[in-house]
């Protein structure tokens, strides 16, 4: 099935390519939406398009890299980062800004806004590798890859088509569950969305997912799975920037050897959404969740779920950002049934000048397993706290120049003391960007 749609989604990208120079669009609003040092649209031919290669070097320094209690290491980590953006119709900032999760059942731990701020069409690709190199630890050196690309397409009557399709090539954090390897893996995942206005103040939305995660190493084969999801929405127009929404999700989780855990879980969702000004927007809803396991000898988990987005404009050189989410998320321990996580990710962006960006990254994860965990002479159910403080400042030479000092610290407290770890890692970059 999924072969199927994502045979269509080309299909349909190439009928999008082809309609594109008889697609009329008013040219003068096009042309406001073209940032500075933009690429010539004669790049794609005379009705414009955009292609934004760019160069990211870094360095970093760890003064713990494997994310252990003791017997930390430290080592100096280089990173060289090409890639490029496509975008047609032309526009100046990257259009997909979402990211997914090894754990996330379906995927997303937070719902997917591909934003409707376009015409007739809108076609989107993104690809990068990032090549990490070891000053001490060379046998640690990997390449991380991420690519994707998204089709939206208004058809007249109200009825928009969007196809959305992500791979990553990455490892999991340091630390993560009990392993202290390089736990590397690649996931893709395709989306399929139809929207439709019923009416002024009513509209309609269905969505399919499908999302596949795969570990390289033999020992991590127990995480290897497919997971099919749905959802519908209706959404109800209470004013001109407000509404009100329901919402219905079913995840199917299939394991490729570790079928004990296959399980159908079904969301229910209330929520509110709102653009009320050009300083506020976001999206808050509140619902429950059943997970229902295939092996009767499994208990079904019910909880209470929780999602928020919020973007506020403080002023013109400030603004904050506030992701949270409450959801319950596949266990990466062997043995351990399911994670209930909780996230908490509060942004606040400062530009004193044009030229300088201050970003203050504050972020607060809890994590509580279900199931008992036997590990180092004690049989319980694990639960950890994990903290991140984060300033950076970058600072813009040219247009297409800019450099970013950061530093990062992470904090993780487990009632299983082995598992308890700080990080500090300081990081400098230069981007160059056309």
């Amino acid at each position: 099935m999924i072969r199927k749609l994502q045979y269509f989604f080309a299909l349909l990208l190439l009928v999008g390519v082809v309609q594109v120079n008889a697609a009329e669009e008013d040219s003068a609003d096009r042309e406001k939406i073209i940032g500075e040092g933009s690429i010539s649209s004669d790049v794609f031919g005379s009705r414009g398009g955009y292609a934004h290669p760019f160069l990211t070097v870094s360095k970093f320094y760890s003064d713990n890299i494997y994310n252990t209690d003791d017997n930390t290491e430290s080592d100096y980590i280089s990173t060289i980062s090409p890639g490029i953006w496509l975008a047609l119709p032309r526009v100046k900032e990257e259009l997909l800004d979402f990211e997914t999760s090894s754990v996330a059942s379906g995927g997303l731990d937070l719902d997917l806004d591909t934003g409707k701020d376009f015409k007739r069409y809108q076609i989107y690709f993104y690809y990068s590798p990032e090549f990490y190199m070891y000053s001490d630890n060379s046998d640690e050196d990997l390449t991380k890859q991420r690519a994707e690309g998204m089709l939206q397409y208004n058809l007249r009557g109200g009825l928009t088509l969007e196809f959305v399709d992500q791979y990553i090539k990455s490892m999991d954090v340091r630390g993560t569950g009990i392993s202290t390897e390089q736990d590397k893996f690649s996931t893709n995942f395709f989306m399929f969305r139809a929207s439709y206005d019923i009416g002024p103040k009513l509209e309609f939305m269905a969505d399919f997912s499908n999302f596949n995660v795969n570990y390289d190493a033999s020992q991590n084969d127990y995480r290897d799975r497919e997971d099919d999801s749905w959802s519908a929405y209706v959404w109800y127009e209470l004013g001109a920037s407000t509404s009100i929404f329901a919402q219905y999700q079913n995840v199917d989780v299939s394991y490729d050897l570790n079928s004990y855990y296959d399980s159908s879980m079904d969301r229910f969702y209330g929520g509110l959404s709102w653009d009320m000004t050009a300083k506020s927007s976001g999206t808050v809803k509140v619902g429950s969740s059943s997970k229902d396991y295939d092996n009767s000898l499994l208990s079904d988990v019910d909880d209470v779920i929780v999602e928020l987005q919020l973007d506020y404009i403080f002023s013109s050189k400030t603004d904050f950002e506030l992701r949270a989410f409450r959801q319950n998320s596949e266990s990466n321990i062997a043995g351990v049934n399911s994670i209930l996580r909780s996230l908490f990710n509060a942004k606040v962006t400062y530009k004193p000048i044009d030229r300088i960006t201050c970003i203050l990254d504050l972020e607060y994860v809890e994590d509580d397993y279900d199931g008992a965990l036997n590990y180092g002479g004690f049989l319980k159910e694990r639960k950890d706290s994990s903290y991140l403080l984060s300033p950076s400042v970058e600072y813009r030479f040219k247009e297409w120049l800019t450099a970013k000092a950061a530093y990062y610290y992470i904090e993780r407290d487990s009632n299983f003391s082995d598992f308890d770890y700080s990080t500090n890692t300081f990081l400098i970059s230069l981007t160059a960007a056309l």
